[in-house]
């Protein structure tokens, strides 16, 4: 895989200096495995909530912006509508809050470096290219299986909130910022360093963090979760081959702004 570094148990950045406690304060043994597990599912559960509620605050907006009763049906009519501006506004509002529990949760047990710990060391350029090349060539490989296959290069799921957004900046920034934000420092920052320390090792994380980064995508169908698993794949060796969360999400936010500028170019014809 490309990366010109050796292996290490959570990532190829260096290791801390001793010492290197938050406010001079001693290091404690970070999250073990379970721990890890287990405040990642609280933080998803959270960051599900706070979507809910950003959602429901701008249906009951919507709600009296037009003058109709504030009725469970119309709210549900409201928010299908509108299903694009709801989708960005949750998104904008959960996932910066969400990343800053995941980071809260990391340096709780001060971990002898809490950037080391999340990743957010930056990468070496080179085998950043290398990881860039593979990530883009993956996802174009699966947009030409997609055609092969005649399905719809543009998930249904997307094209409604490209139709239903209002303001097509606000849905750029939610899918190509805010999303990978979140869950590149859940899944490949928090759960993988976690994971990683334990029995599972880095290959062992890479695969549970895979395969939970592509179960949340509930929305897309079979294949385009199989697809999801492949990305998280790549995403999680690109952690463990550079240490680099800030890669990871540099290249997540790729996927999706390749994402977003093909379906534009295609539904605008």
């Amino acid at each position: 895989m490309p990366g010109d570094a050796e292996s290490h148990p959570v990532g190829n950045a260096e290791p801390p200096s001793p010492g290197a406690g938050d406010a001079g304060r001693p290091p404690t043994r970070p999250w073990g495995a379970w721990a890890t597990a287990g405040l990642a599912a609280a933080i998803l559960v959270v960051y599900t909530a706070l979507q809910l509620l950003a959602g429901g605050g701008l249906g009951a907006a919507l709600a009296a912006r037009s003058g109709v009763a504030p009725t469970r049906a119309e709210l549900a009519r409201l928010l299908d509508s509108h299903f694009g501006l709801v989708l960005w506004v949750s998104l904008v509002v959960a996932a910066p809050l969400a990343a800053a529990a995941t980071a809260l949760a990391a340096g709780i047990r001060r971990p002898p470096s809490l950037t080391a710990e999340l990743g957010l060391v930056r990468p070496r350029w080179r085998p950043a290219l290398a990881w860039l090349a593979v990530t883009l060539a993956f996802t174009f490989a699966y947009d030409a299986l997609s055609a092969a296959l005649d399905r719809p290069v543009v998930p249904e799921y997307l094209e409604r909130a490209y139709r239903t957004a209002a303001f097509l900046p606000g849905l750029v920034v939610a899918v190509v910022v805010a999303a990978p934000l979140f869950e590149e420092l859940l899944f490949r920052g928090f759960l993988y360093a976690g994971l990683a320390r334990s029995r599972l090792g880095p290959r062992g994380a890479i695969a549970v963090t895979a395969a939970v980064f592509a179960a949340i995508h509930i929305q897309y169908d079979l294949l385009d979760m199989t697809a999801i698993l492949g990305l998280g794949l790549i995403l999680g060796a690109a952690r463990w081959r550079t240490g680099s969360t800030l890669l990871t999400l540099g290249l997540h936010a790729a996927v999706n702004l390749a994402a977003m500028v093909e379906m534009v170019w295609i539904l605008r014809g």
